[in-house]
């Protein structure tokens, strides 16, 4: 039979190895790269996801042209040495399993999962409660923030030539800078009422009650974007939502509500 001192050994020893992999995993955390550009939803959900669950991590930010091709305003080598392609996030460290031929790990989802196995995260998976809303708001998120983001004070757009290889992309893709602009009053008062809409699908401070899961990590980056459009009226829920999440992410990462525009 199985005595009580062996079933607490056998709890003590798995509680220790737990807590020699926790404390590996800081060690390891503390020697991350993370490769970004500041403005992109794909790079603010690794940041998010380190801010909100305390990895530590050095940020390297990137001009948006760099690395491009020069016809296409491009300049220098910018991320390509990472993976060979104009491509982030990008994650580099011990223990991070980099593709072959790549120096580090893209693919935002990708070293989320890596992330959350290991550092042994709680992050419950997203089930599509904001999918709906999602598909009404990210037009208007677009037409709105495109104009805007690019007048933002940081590293993506340093060197003119970042702003016009980011004009030439969406622009190529059939997107309308001044008719955008023109819509704004409209394209504000459709925005403030989905925000009204999302008051009501939030938990609280999370998007369930039971606290941040992937729902957040994918749907609070376009929130940032967000900030750097003037005239936004953010619902209370709302705005707790992003200001206590991006907090935590602070001073690596701010938003741009000191800037909007």
């Amino acid at each position: 039979p199985i005595s009580n001192r062996t079933v607490l050994l056998g709890i003590g020893a798995t509680a220790t190895v737990a807590l020699a992999r926790r404390a590996l995993a800081s060690r390891v955390a503390s020697q991350y790269t993370l490769h970004v550009y500041d403005h992109c939803p794909f790079c603010i959900r690794v940041e998010l996801l380190c801010g909100l669950f305390n990895i530590p991590y050095k940020r390297v930010v990137y001009g948006y042209g760099a690395g491009a091709p020069p016809e296409k305003y491009g300049y220098g080598e910018g991320p390509l040495p990472l993976t060979g392609k104009k491509m982030l996030p990008v994650l580099e460290g011990p223990g991070v399993p980099a593709p072959a031929g790549m120096m580090g790990l893209p693919e935002s989802l990708d070293i989320c999962s890596f992330l959350i196995a290991q550092h042994g995260l709680t992050v419950p998976c997203a089930t599509g409660r904001l999918d709906a809303w999602r598909k009404r708001f990210s037009d208007v998120k677009s037409k709105l923030s495109r104009p805007r983001v690019i007048k933002m004070p940081i590293k993506d757009w340093a060197d003119e030539k970042d702003v016009k290889y980011a004009r030439q992309k969406y622009v190529s893709s059939g997107f309308d800078y001044d008719a955008a602009l023109a819509e704004t009053p409209a394209l504000l008062k459709e925005m403030n009422g989905l925000l009204l809409e999302l008051e009501d699908l939030l938990a609280g401070t999370s998007v369930h009650s039971w606290g941040y899961s992937m729902e957040d990590i994918i749907s609070l980056p376009d929130m940032k974007t967000l900030t750097c459009v003037d005239g936004i009226v953010w619902p209370p829920k709302v705005r707790a939502w992003v200001d206590i999440a991006f907090a935590k992410c602070a001073p690596q990462m701010l938003l741009y509500d000191d800037f909007k525009c």
